[in-house]
């Protein structure tokens, strides 16, 4: 499914945590209490302090300020995957959706996944046309919706729906979900 960039925020502007960075520093092993510094964008700093519980539950306990100097806090919860050669993987929670993710980007007051917080790249922000892929996309569906209606004889057979025309149903769905159902009323 497509989703209109145009409303979301680009991430490089957003401070964020990896739990990748986190494992090659070492932090991830036992129960820890460690200070960690977020830098982005235009060399701004955040300070964190995070408290790492592995034992018992996962999970990362961070306290922080937020712009009007309240302290804040989040409990982050973590996920293991095992990895194909041997060992396993270590995943942030989404505090939101529960979804699994490497980095976690803090919007307003909280910190949260890619999808929750509504971000996108950069590079799909600068790019005037990155709609058109959406709009190739739903005029292909409708091209194979039309040929296959072409070559269509009769729609229902012994007062059924054919698989060719529950198909050709499908692919016009598929056309007005890539185009973000801008045209219904069509």
């Amino acid at each position: 499914m497509t989703r209109s960039d145009a409303k979301r925020q680009d991430k490089e502007k957003l401070a964020w945590i990896s739990i990748i960075d986190m494992n090659k520093q070492g932090l991830l092993k036992g129960n820890s209490t460690y200070k960690m510094v977020t830098s982005w964008g235009d060399y701004r700093e955040e300070e964190l302090l995070v408290y790492v519980s592995i034992v018992d539950t996962p999970h990362i306990y961070i306290t922080y300020y937020n712009a009007n100097k309240y302290e804040m806090h989040q409990t982050i919860w973590l996920d293991k995957t095992p990895c194909y050669l041997g060992g396993f993987r270590w995943w942030f929670m989404c505090p939101t959706c529960l979804r699994r993710a490497g980095k976690l980007y803090k919007r307003q007051d909280y910190y949260g996944c890619i999808e929750c917080n509504q971000l996108t790249y950069k590079s799909r922000l600068a790019n005037p046309k990155a709609y058109l892929g959406a709009l190739f996309r739903a005029l292909d569906y409708e091209d194979r919706a039309n040929e296959l209606q072409a070559s269509m004889r009769s729609p229902y057979y012994a007062g059924y729906l054919t698989k060719r025309a529950q198909k050709i149903i499908r692919l016009r769905k598929l056309a007005i979900i890539a185009m973000g159902n801008k045209y219904d009323n069509v």
